[in-house]
């Protein structure tokens, strides 16, 4: 494995370390170097594409999770940042060799990304129970899942040839 890196938002950064340290953690659990781990700090989630398409361009990374914590406010400010975002991510991904997975949370209010990012329960709508849950874990394992579904589809590729 080359590196996984992480282009993490420094915008409402209490949640993005919380998906930041749960995403390591995964990792690392599944086996992974912690050095192989990198992180790049931005300002805010609309700079998130400018590092990913660097990124890309060095073809020396294996995998790209992008984190950050858009919470809607008073403004269309919120409509903004997140759409421009996931829609420059979105279009990147499709020209990337590295799987880049979106983790930029966008949600209504604070107890929500609170509960997203690990720090507060919520009722599992399927079981009634409470439960924490951080979507850190979630895009570290669609970066691995991901990073499997690419490597074989370059396989069928090639077999095609």
């Amino acid at each position: 494995m080359k590196k996984i890196v992480f282009v993490n938002s420094e915008f409402n950064k209490v949640y993005v370390d919380a998906l930041h340290t749960a995403a390591k953690d995964y990792f690392v659990a599944k086996g992974t170097d912690a050095a192989k781990l990198e992180t790049i700090w931005v300002p805010g989630a609309l700079e998130i594409p400018a590092i990913v398409s660097r990124l890309i361009e060095s073809d020396q990374v294996d995998i790209i999770i992008t984190l950050g914590a858009v919470i809607r406010g008073e403004t269309t400010h919120y409509e903004l940042v997140s759409e421009n975002c996931a829609s420059r991510i979105s279009e990147l991904s499709t020209v990337s060799r590295a799987p880049i997975i979106f983790g930029v949370l966008t949600t209504e209010n604070d107890t929500q990304m609170k509960q997203r990012c690990g720090m507060l329960e919520k009722e599992d709508p399927i079981s009634g129970k409470s439960v924490i849950e951080n979507h850190g874990e979630y895009f570290a394992d669609a970066g691995l899942k991901m990073l499997s579904s690419l490597s074989r589809a370059t396989e069928l590729r090639m077999e095609q040839s």
